[in-house]
């Protein structure tokens, strides 16, 4: 998916879907049928589905994002500025994905729990 900048740019934001994207082919999962057509199984429930999933949330950098999508249900997290990639900030959202989620400390929540998963360091 990084082999040309083209293909990297419509795959980092082939989730993306806003009025402000649409010219990207946003909303076009195109990472995902790469992913199944290299014999990646990320529709299931072993390592590579779970890893898939995960490398896939977007944070964002903003507060007021976090407020204006998830009202008050939020979490408040760092991870070092190495483990930062791909950004929307054209889109107006700041958001971020990142590299290892298991680098991600939650710090505080809104209005709910957090919960982790699988491996911690």
């Amino acid at each position: 998916m990084l082999s040309d900048s083209v293909l990297s740019f419509t795959s980092i934001h082939d989730r993306v879907k806003r009025c402000e994207t649409s010219h990207i082919l946003d909303q076009s999962w195109i990472s995902d049928d790469i992913a199944e057509a290299n014999g990646l199984d990320i529709a299931g429930d072993g390592f590579a589905g779970e890893l898939w999933r995960a490398t896939h949330q977007g944070f964002t950098l903003a507060r007021w994002v976090a407020e204006a999508k998830f009202g008050p249900r939020f979490v408040r997290c760092k991870t070092p500025i190495s483990n930062v990639r791909f950004t929307t900030f054209f889109c107006g959202e700041q958001e971020v994905r990142i590299i290892d989620p298991d680098l991600v400390e939650f710090l505080e929540s809104e209005g709910c729990r957090v919960e982790r998963h699988g491996p911690s360091r």
